[in-house]
């Protein structure tokens, strides 16, 4: 089917606007989901690139502005730092220039696997490795590439600050019982 499809298996957002609150189908009231604007993100599923290397070493520099932008789990301490989500940062930047310039195979996904941070290799621990990302100016980074077809990435991010949580209205997302 098409995107937009018949609508099973899909979550409804729905929104209060004013005193108006959103209820589920049960008719019991939904708990807000989020509740601040800068809190938005709408999500989408992409094909990781095929072919390419297992291995592939990313450089990135610090500005002094942003954060290297990468959520990591440190698994056993020394098989490298899984990547489980790629936020705003250096290594979205990175990930913009090189989709831009048509090296899909040099994009930094969740599920990928950073082996060595500036010549500290997993077997020195992942603690030493996080300790590296968080002083070194200059970073090489060694990334083995993760398995799966595909990963999920914030395709828009909503943020607004002069709005504050007291007037937002509430989030809440529901099953469409309709088409389920």
């Amino acid at each position: 089917g098409s995107p937009g499809g018949d609508g099973a298996g899909r979550g409804i957002l729905q929104m209060g606007i004013g005193g108006s609150s959103s209820s589920t189908a049960a008719g019991k009231p939904a708990a807000p989901a989020l509740a601040k604007a800068e809190n938005l993100s709408v999500w989408a599923i992409a094909r990781r690139p095929a072919g390419g290397p297992a291995e592939f070493v990313v450089d990135v520099a610090r500005d002094g502005q942003q954060r290297l932008g990468v959520n990591v789990d440190h698994l056993d301490g020394r098989s490298g730092l899984l990547i489980r989500r790629v936020d705003p940062g250096l290594v979205e930047s990175h990930n913009r220039e090189a989709n831009a310039s048509g090296k899909r195979e040099r994009l930094v996904l969740p599920g990928d696997r950073i082996l060595d941070v500036n010549g500290i290799g997993a077997a020195a621990g992942a603690q030493a490795m996080a300790g590296e990302i968080q002083q070194a100016q200059t970073l090489r980074l060694t990334l083995r590439r993760g398995p799966g077809w595909a990963f999920a990435y914030a395709a828009t991010r909503f943020f607004a600050p002069h709005i504050s949580a007291l007037r937002w209205p509430p989030v809440a997302w529901t099953t469409d019982e309709q088409h389920a």
